[in-house]
C-alpha cells in the first residue's frame, strides 16, 4: 500500500468541514437541537469503531478547561506548569483553533505533532471509521464525523498511543454538549471567565452560559472557577454540588507582583491564577506517580507566595497569536504585534496591552516615529461598529491619543491567504459566504464604520484588500524600506495565522 502523506491527511480533514449554508441550516432547523443533544452518544459510537470505550479516556488523566474568555491561555499555563513540575512527564495538550498548521491542535510537551506522526494517527482514525453508524434512535451517522469531532477523536487516539501522563483538554464550544465532554472521569474541571460575547446573539444569559459550562463538572473531580458575576458563580456551584464535585473559587491572595508571565497582558494574571489552582488540584488527586511526590510539598507550602518552580512554569508558557510581539527576521525594520482577539472583551484586553506597549516605546519628538499599521478583519455577523468602537475608545483611554494619530495606515482585508484567492492548505475554510467574500462586503462595512468613528482620517490611509498576502505586500512596499514599521494584527485568529504564514514568521512566532 502506498504511504499516505501529510497533504493527503489535510485534504481528507478539510473534506469534513461544513460550509456556511449547512451551518446556517443546522442552526435554524427545529430538529437540530435534538440532534445536537446526541453529541456525546455519537462520540461513543465513533469511539467504539476505533476500539475504545469512554472509560479508556480516564487513563489520560484529563484536566478539562472551559470558559468564555481565557480558556486557551489557561491551558497553555497548565501545560507549562506540568512540564515544569516534572520534566520527564509527557503532557498532552488539545486546543483549537490552530494558527498556521492543524498539527498545533495536538501537542506533546508543548510541541505540535510532526507531520509524520500527525499523518500516522490521522489515518489510524480515518481508516477505522469506514462505515455509517446507527444511533439508538435509529438515525444514521456518516462514517466520518465533522471536523472538530474528528480532531477530538484523533487527539484521544494520539494521547493514548503516546501514553501521556496528563492531558490538558480545552473545550471547543460550551461545555455540556461539547464533544470533549465524553471523558467520564477527569482529574479536575475548571471554568475561566464567563461572558456574553459568543452567545449574546442567541439571547443567552450569564446563568444559562454558566449552566452550560458547568456541565463539564464530574463526580469526584475537583471543580474550579475564577471569580464570576454572582449569578454565574451560584449556578456553577450548584452544578458542582449536583454531581458531588468539590467546588472552589480561585484564591486571588497569592502575591503575583514578582511573577513574570510568558503570556503578556494584565488579563493573563487571572488565567495564571486559575492554572496554578488547577495544577494544585491535579497534584492533590493525581493517579500518576510522576506527580504524586509533589502532593505533600504543595499542601505544606505557604501560598501567599508562589513556589519558584511554579514561577518558572508560568514564565515559560507560550500561546502564539495572543498579545505576542514578533520581531521579523526577514524584515529588519518591521515588528508585528499579533492578537487573535475577536470579541469586545478580548479586544479591550488587546488594546490595553498594545496601548501599554506604545506608552513604553514612545520616542522623543526629535526621533523618527515608526509607521504604524492596523490590519483587522472580523467574521460576518459580528458588529463592525461595536468592535471598532472598542479599538478606538480603548486606545484613547490607555494612550490619550486618537487611533487616527496612532495608525498611519489601516487595512481591512479578508482571511483569504493568497492573492490568487486560495487558502493555505491548513488554513482552508469552506465556512464562508463566497459572494460576500468576493464583494468584500464585510471589509467595506468596516471601512465605512472606521470613517464614521474617525472622520478626519484621510480615505487613502484606509484600505480594503482582498487577501492577507495583499495586506503584507502593501506593508512591504509602503513607507520606504528604511523606515521602522509596527503592525498590529487583530480581530481574528484566522487572520493572525494567515499573516504568520504569508510573512513567513512561523519559525519565530510558533
Amino acid at each position: 500500500m502506498k504511504t499516505k502523506t501529510y497533504q493527503q491527511a489535510i485534504e481528507c480533514l478539510n473534506s469534513l468541514q461544513s460550509n456556511a449554508a449547512t451551518i446556517a441550516a443546522s442552526q435554524s432547523a427545529s430538529a437540530s437541537a435534538s440532534r445536537r443533544s446526541q453529541t456525546l452518544h455519537d462520540m461513543e459510537l465513533y469511539l467504539s469503531k476505533m476500539g475504545y470505550k469512554p472509560s479508556d479516556l480516564n487513563r489520560l488523566n484529563v484536566l478539562h478547561i472551559t470558559g468564555t474568555k481565557g480558556k486557551g491561555s489557561t491551558t497553555a499555563f497548565v501545560s507549562s506548569l506540568l512540564q515544569s513540575l516534572n520534566g520527564d512527564a509527557r503532557i498532552g495538550l488539545y486546543t483549537s483553533p490552530h494558527l498556521v498548521a492543524v498539527r498545533e491542535r495536538i501537542r506533546i510537551n508543548g510541541q505540535p505533532l510532526t507531520e509524520e506522526r500527525f499523518t500516522q494517527y490521522f489515518f489510524d482514525v480515518w481508516n477505522s471509521l469506514d462505515s455509517e453508524l446507527i444511533t439508538k434512535e435509529g438515525d444514521k451517522l456518516p462514517p466520518k464525523p465533522a471536523y472538530f469531532r474528528f480532531m477530538t477523536l484523533m487527539a484521544f487516539h494520539t494521547f493514548l498511543k503516546e501514553d501521556v501522563d496528563a492531558t490538558v483538554l480545552e473545550v471547543g464550544i460550551g461545555g455540556t454538549l461539547d464533544c470533549t465532554n465524553i471523558v467520564p472521569g477527569p482529574t479536575v474541571a475548571a471554568v475561566s471567565s464567563l461572558g456574553l460575547d459568543h452567545t449574546a446573539l442567541l439571547g443567552n444569559s450569564i446563568r444559562e452560559i454558566a449552566q452550560n459550562k458547568g456541565g463539564i463538572y464530574k463526580q469526584g473531580a475537583t471543580a474550579i472557577s475564577v471569580p464570576q458575576p454572582q449569578d454565574g458563580l451560584e449556578v456553577l456551584r450548584t452544578c458542582a454540588e449536583s454531581v458531588q464535585a468539590p467546588f472552589s473559587v480561585v484564591d486571588t491572595s497569592t502575591n503575583f507582583n514578582d511573577v513574570q508571565l510568558g503570556l503578556k497582558g494584565h488579563h493573563q494574571i487571572l488565567n495564571a491564577r486559575l492554572a496554578v489552582q488547577v495544577v494544585k488540584a491535579f497534584v492533590s488527586s493525581t493517579r500518576n506517580d510522576k506527580y504524586a511526590h509533589w502532593k505533600q510539598t504543595l499542601e505544606n507550602h505557604d501560598w501567599k507566595v508562589l513556589p519558584e518552580i511554579f514561577k518558572h512554569g508560568l514564565a515559560n508558557a507560550r500561546w502564539p497569536g495572543r498579545c505576542q510581539t514578533v520581531h521579523d527576521p526577514r524584515r529588519a525594520s518591521t515588528t508585528w504585534y499579533l492578537d487573535g482577539s475577536h470579541t469586545t472583551d478580548s479586544l479591550v484586553a488587546c488594546m490595553n496591552w498594545f496601548g501599554e506597549v506604545l506608552n513604553k516605546s514612545s520616542t522623543p519628538s526629535t526621533s523618527s516615529k515608526p509607521h504604524r499599521y492596523l490590519i483587522f478583519n472580523c467574521t460576518k455577523g459580528r458588529s463592525a461598529t461595536e468592535l471598532l468602537s472598542v479599538i478606538v475608545d480603548s486606545l484613547k483611554s490607555v494612550t490619550n491619543s486618537h487611533a487616527d494619530s496612532i495608525f498611519d495606515t489601516v487595512i481591512f482585508c479578508t482571511n483569504v491567504t493568497y492573492t490568487s484567492g486560495q487558502f493555505a492548505s491548513d488554513l482552508t475554510s469552506v465556512n464562508v459566504d463566497v459572494k460576500a467574500l468576493q464583494e468584500l462586503n464585510v471589509q467595506h462595512e468596516l471601512k465605512s464604520v472606521w470613517h464614521n468613528l474617525l472622520p478626519h482620517m484621510r480615505d487613502d490611509r484606509v484600505k480594503v484588500l482582498p487577501s492577507i498576502e495583499a495586506a503584507v505586500k502593501c506593508i512591504d512596499e509602503d513607507a520606504g524600506s528604511s523606515q521602522e514599521k509596527e503592525v498590529l494584527v487583530c480581530g481574528s485568529l484566522h487572520l493572525v495565522g494567515g499573516v504568520i504564514e504569508v510573512a513567513q514568521l512561523a519559525d519565530v512566532a510558533l
